[in-house]
């Protein structure tokens, strides 16, 4: 059983090291994705005096994005002594995306980590916690804040709660894509905002990750028609 990786993602293009968390991940040869130009290899130890034959290292991977696979989410298994395992999903992002781990006590508004707009944090939500963001908007401008969570495999039904400067709830939204919240602010004015992002139940841990994206970017809500036959040619209308 996968249970996760860590971290979850990488971009287009890149390369990260890897590691897998689960039972009966003993004997581990492989870690296989649904895309082919996402590969793996397992990180190993150097043959030493006590083990003449160099080992893996735990059960990490180094996994590389070639340059043309789409940004997304693709699922991953691993492969070990008691077989194939089950799926766990490996966020591919785009090249020019600005990725950001949560770092520092963040845990009450005073401390609230500074987040650029157009960026990408990876975090987890501590049990009975909340994690705080301070984001800077110009006067007009529209910001987007989306919570990944349920996409990914979190156990993490998030929520997000935007406040002014001056500490005054704006606007608070759960479940827009599934358990996932996404929120939709235009500033009056020139200022920082302040962004709380927790489990409706206050739960949390490791299994209570998310990926918490800040944009001003373009954002698809859906397409219709939503299928295409291969082969075809079809108008599709884009909505967002």
């Amino acid at each position: 059983d996968l249970s996760r990786l860590q971290p979850r993602s990488a971009k287009v293009g890149g390369s990260v090291e890897v590691t897998l968390h689960g039972s009966n991940l003993e004997g581990l040869t492989e870690l296989r994705f649904t895309h082919p130009g996402i590969t793996a290899k397992p990180v190993t130890l150097p043959a030493d005096e006590v083990f003449p034959h160099s080992r893996m290292d735990g059960s990490k991977f180094a996994v590389t994005v070639a340059a043309d696979v789409p940004p997304g989410i693709y699922d991953a298994r691993a492969v070990g002594y008691f077989g194939l395992s089950t799926a766990r999903p490996f966020v591919v992002a785009p090249p020019d995306s600005n990725e950001v781990a949560e770092s520092g006590n963040n845990s009450t508004s005073e401390n609230a980590m500074v987040v650029d707009v157009n960026s990408v944090v990876t975090g987890a939500v501590a049990s009975r916690g909340i994690d705080w963001f301070r984001f800077k908007a110009r006067a007009g401008q529209r910001i987007l804040i989306e919570l990944v969570a349920e996409r990914i495999d979190s156990r993490l039904d998030g929520q997000l709660i935007v406040y002014d400067s001056a500490g005054r709830e704006l606007d608070r939204n759960r479940d827009t894509f599934g358990r996932d919240s996404f929120l939709e602010i235009e500033a009056a004015h020139d200022g920082e905002f302040l962004l709380a992002v927790s489990d409706i139940l206050y739960r949390g841990g490791g299994d209570h990750f998310y990926r918490l994206i800040v944009s001003d970017r373009p954002h698809v809500d859906f397409v219709y028609p939503p299928a295409g036959e291969p082969g075809s040619t079809q108008q599709f209308t884009l909505y967002g």
